[in-house]
């Protein structure tokens, strides 16, 4: 398999004043499945401002202050924005935000984070973090990919729960398009994009990444997706992280599921987004 062109090397794809905060990259990480691509994108988030948006559909309801889309006012602000989890239909799991539970949280369950100061943190519900009033936004989608820098698939499954199979037919392994959100042993977060892979090969993507602890987002089709925003021209020019992502203005013209938004602090209107 040849090398893809920049195969391995970082690039900076969004910055603000102080400098860099985003970085991505493709790569053949898997030695013994030359033919699988993962595409990473990694942010620093200290040094961005994180919210949670509210698709059309998922969780739908409302009204929302964060609807199914960035609004005008903080466009200029953004830099970034990544999908969210699976459907309701497919988890047990809960979400919460903008002080409304959609759907209960419960323990065990991998959970993405956004504190009051729009910082991301992940960790398991229950363990890591709870409902404290610190967040103003909870995401699960089941329980980790990865924790304490192993591999959690397998544990979790011999635990005997029969709702856990991380977008598998009912245990059937489904080779499919997967997203994944991490935190590297560095502090960085990392959005991940892989082609072709069951939840074991997404695990094995996410280890050669050097991730920690890791959380599968979204798979199939076209629903994971990651986009970047020119410096240059501010939320006018979305740019997918890989070739195959579509529909790459959706954050700005409506998307009927949840997303999460990158900005940068120093653009972005007091009190704005939540």
């Amino acid at each position: 398999m040849p090398s893809l062109p920049g195969d391995g090397q970082w690039r900076v794809a969004a910055s603000t004043a102080a400098g860099p905060v985003l970085w991505e990259t493709s790569v053949h990480p898997l030695p013994g499945q030359p033919t699988v691509t993962a595409s990473y994108a990694a942010f620093d988030p200290t040094r961005l401002h994180a919210a949670l948006f509210n698709g059309t559909e998922l969780p739908g309801g409302g009204p929302w202050n964060n609807g199914s889309e960035v609004m005008a006012a903080a466009q200029p602000a953004l830099l970034a924005a990544f999908n969210g989890g699976f459907r309701f239909k497919h988890i047990k799991g809960g979400y919460y935000t903008e002080s409304r539970v959609v759907k209960p949280l419960i323990d065990g369950d991998a959970t993405l984070a956004i504190g009051t100061d729009g910082r991301i943190v992940l960790g398991v519900y229950g363990r890591d973090l709870t409902n404290d009033g610190s967040w103003v936004s909870l995401r699960q989608n089941l329980p980790p990919v990865i924790d304490g820098g192993r591999e959690a698939v397998t544990a979790a499954r011999e635990q005997g729960s029969s709702s856990i199979y991380w977008g598998d037919d009912y245990g059937h392994v489904t080779l499919d398009r997967r997203s994944a959100i991490c935190r590297r042993a560095d502090g960085l977060i990392m959005y991940v994009v892989t082609e072709r892979v069951d939840i074991r090969g997404l695990a094995d993507v996410l280890l050669a990444a050097h991730c920690d602890f890791a959380m599968e987002l979204d798979i199939n089709g076209s629903w994971p997706q990651f986009v970047s925003f020119a410096p240059s021209t501010g939320a006018s020019t979305p740019i997918g992280l890989t070739p195959e992502m579509t529909h790459l203005n959706r954050v700005t013209t409506g998307s009927t599921k949840d997303f999460i938004a990158l900005f940068d602090p120093s653009l972005l209107p007091p009190e704005i987004v939540r």
